[in-house]
């Protein structure tokens, strides 16, 4: 204290600023801290069932601390894909879970969204170029050959000075016409079964005051030959006819709370479509509402799932969903890290075998 007599006035405000700020700044620093701990927990969170008859299990865990898996496909023998959304890697993985990276994607291919099948077994891939959210652009590319030779080719753009600005999600009708979503446009293109005569198919109007029109997943509904498309930004789900684009909305939040953020839709051999739901964190399926204000219900079967941005029926060798972990939080905001490993999770709708 007799030191601090001797300094003169101006250094003891000095002094007196530096220590309130330092001490601001170490509060500051410590709420940070506190606040990265309790969003980066040591423990690994998985989903479990949230409905009777449905059990939910790990599938398989993906390599490295960069696969963050945004999307799935399945073939028709029920090999399952899915690609890395920052490495732009795919990967395809048996039935009973074995792992293998295709050769030559991850150094031909950016960032990927959406994934298709075709029934001949060749893999349709969403290339967004580059995983900065910021960015704009991407592709389509097609990769044929597999599993044994894989050929890696540019199968579609859009023509126009735009070009595709966010494509999400990529789909195949019974006739083989290739389907696109763009979130960025709020439209979905169509494509020949070679990549040619590219033509906008379906422009959404929007269905929320001040909600610009967004799809993203899609799916193919054979029992009504028509794409069922989720919109995470309205939180609405469609019926689209291929033959004349025909609409029904099978869907709408509304004002309910808790918005789902739609991102992957999937159809089972019922009928019965099943939704991804980024905001939520849950995988659900469509029921009609028992209230007839409002359009459409939500049973959620299980979560909370690390990112479930998509989602993928197959019934070989049995009925099943695959989900995935996209984990993204950590592509947006720094110093959230992902829970490692990355891991695709698996749903059984009658239960665990």
């Amino acid at each position: 204290m007799r030191n601090l007599q001797n300094i003169s006035r101006p250094q003891r405000i000095l002094l007196f600023v530096l220590l309130l700020v330092g001490g601001l700044l170490l509060i500051c620093g410590l709420f940070v801290f506190l606040a990265l701990l309790s969003l980066n927990p040591t423990g690994r969170e998985q989903a479990v069932a949230q409905a009777a008859n449905f059990g939910v299990a790990e599938f398989v865990q993906l390599p490295g601390e960069d696969a963050y898996p945004a999307a799935l496909a399945v073939a028709a023998d029920g090999t399952l894909y899915t690609a890395s959304y920052v490495t732009g890697a795919v990967w395809a993985i048996t039935p009973d879970g074995q792992l293998n990276e295709i050769a030559g994607t991850r150094e031909a291919l950016g960032s990927v969204t959406g994934m298709a099948v075709g029934a001949d077994g060749t893999l349709y891939v969403v290339d967004q170029l580059s995983a900065d959210i910021r960015a704009a652009g991407g592709i389509v590319r097609r990769i044929s050959g597999l599993p044994d030779n894989p050929a890696i080719s540019d199968f579609a753009q859009i023509g126009d000075a735009r070009g595709f600005v966010e494509p999400a999600d990529i789909v195949l009708d019974a006739q083989g016409f290739v389907y696109v979503s763009d979130r960025g446009r709020g439209e979905i293109w169509r494509f020949d079964a070679d990549g040619t005569n590219g033509a906008l198919w379906w422009a959404e109007t929007a269905l929320v005051a001040g909600v610009l029109p967004a799809p993203s997943g899609m799916a193919f509904d054979a029992q009504n030959n028509a794409l069922i498309v989720v919109d995470g930004d309205a939180n609405a789900v469609y019926r689209l006819r291929t033959a004349d684009t025909s609409q029904e909305v099978l869907y709408l939040h509304g004002g309910r709370a808790n918005p789902p953020g739609f991102n992957g839709v999937t159809v089972a051999a019922d009928g019965r479509v099943y939704v991804a739901m980024l905001g939520t964190r849950a995988v659900g399926y469509l029921t009609a509402s028992t209230d007839t204000a409002l359009q459409g219900d939500l049973a959620v079967v299980a979560g909370p799932f690390r990112g479930a941005s998509d989602v993928a029926y197959v019934s070989v060798p049995d009925p099943r969903l695959y989900v995935t972990n996209f984990d993204q939080v950590g592509l947006v905001l720094p110093g959230i890290r992902p829970q490692l490993p990355f891991a695709l999770d698996v749903i059984y709708p009658t239960g665990t075998p």
